[in-house]
């Protein structure tokens, strides 16, 4: 007889997407959180100001700036994929789709935007000297026109995803540059499969074309070059799910480290960085999608299942959050240097605004089937099967 699958298993290639998806949106964090604290994590002199050290990165790619090209990737697999297949299958449906992307970035959009502005403001209140990290005039992560960016105009376009075409991200969240990206890479990819869908009618293919050359001249051309490095992860959902022996595994994996390491250690831009990693990040998702059987280290799959749920309200809300407690426990604002104390202290303010993160999940994220079903006010068992199939796409989203 068969043995009877374990109880609580799940499919080595969901953990570790599950794993992918949760790292990324750990290292946004860190990324971010190290360049509020840290000049780096290896230099051992006393305390400095970041007038003096900090460096502008200028247009070369950060290692969060590259984990969000993983989101990218991953989303190309999971939201692109479904879409293929609902083409293929004769089921898609625009009101269905676009349900399901609404929903899933607004019900913890909307509350992450109120929440970011609100510290924000906040924070300006209580930290508005010229020594906060509010007010300091050569970091990056706050921008100059911090007060112009607590708008209700701004707020307004960054919840129908104009940040970067038509206003600046809101507040302190500069996170928020890629969910604009994501929000256009939804829309313009069905208008791209459909234009070359056998099923298209001819007038139907001649205005989703408009639509999409439309899309790409208003969105830009920062949003569209970084299109491919999306439609590398729908091309590895189109191919067959084939099974990838060691033989093959081994190989492309050492090839994925080796452009990752020439990403780090060549002088390249932002953009080219970025398709570098996006491949790297293409070669592991092609492996590990291909893993057979199922996961029985409980460990592993609880914890990349954790950090997988909570990765898209983390990367939504961090960054006010950890600009915030800068400024409450960084006074002076100033780097600190490396030493146990300093680095205890990091990890336990990372730990915190993990924390903060897992309580927004469970009142916003957590209840996203609960809105969608409601909006659409049925429970066809194949609407609930869509729903399901959700939960896995769900953080496949920037940063």
């Amino acid at each position: 007889m068969p043995k009877s699958p374990v109880v609580g298993t799940r499919p080595w290639s969901s953990v570790h997407l599950n794993a992918i998806r949760g790292a990324a949106a750990l290292l946004v964090l860190l990324g971010h959180t190290k360049s509020l604290f840290f000049s780096s994590f290896m230099v051992s002199s006393g305390p400095t100001t970041q007038a003096a050290n900090y460096i502008a990165p200028g247009n070369r790619a950060t290692v969060g700036e590259e984990a969000v090209i993983v989101f990218f990737v991953l989303s190309g697999y999971l939201v692109g994929g479904s879409v293929i297949r609902s083409v293929k299958n004769g089921t898609w449906s625009w009101k269905s789709y676009l349900l399901k992307r609404i929903t899933r970035l607004w019900v913890v959009l909307i509350p992450a935007l109120i929440f970011g502005i609100s510290l924000d403001l906040l924070g300006m209140h209580l930290f508005g000297s010229p020594t906060s990290i509010y007010a300091a005039p050569s970091t990056t992560l706050v921008p100059h026109d911090l007060a112009e960016r607590l708008s209700w105009k701004v707020f307004l376009a960054n919840a129908v995803f104009l940040q970067g075409i038509l206003s600046p991200t809101a507040g302190t969240n500069n996170s928020l540059w890629s969910l604009a990206y994501e929000w256009w890479y939804y829309l313009q990819f069905p208008l791209l499969v459909l234009i070359f869908s056998k099923t298209t009618k001819p007038s139907l293919r001649l205005l989703y074309l408009a639509a999409f050359l439309g899309s790409t001249v208003f969105v830009g051309r920062e949003i569209v070059a970084l299109f491919p490095t999306w439609l590398l992860g729908a091309a590895i959902a189109a191919l067959p799910p084939t099974k990838l022996s060691k033989a093959f595994a081994i190989p492309l994996l050492t090839l994925s480290i080796s452009c990752l390491v020439l990403v780090k250690m060549l002088d390249m831009s932002k953009y080219w960085a970025a398709l570098g990693a996006a491949v790297a990040f293409s070669l592991i998702l092609f492996c590990a999608v291909r893993q057979r059987g199922s996961c029985t280290n409980a460990v592993y799959r609880r914890v990349a299942g954790f950090f997988s749920d909570i990765s898209y309200t983390l990367y939504l809300i961090h960054l006010p959050l950890a600009i915030f407690i800068c400024a409450l426990v960084d006074r002076p604002w100033h780097y600190y240097s490396p030493s146990l104390m300093t680095l205890s202290a990091f990890l336990v303010m990372n730990a915190a605004v993990v924390a903060v993160a897992f309580l927004f999940y469970k009142l916003f994220e957590g209840n996203t089937d609960r809105v969608r079903r409601a909006l659409a006010n049925k429970n066809e068992d194949a609407g609930v099967l869509e729903l399901s199939l959700e939960r896995s796409e769900a953080s496949a989203r920037f940063g």
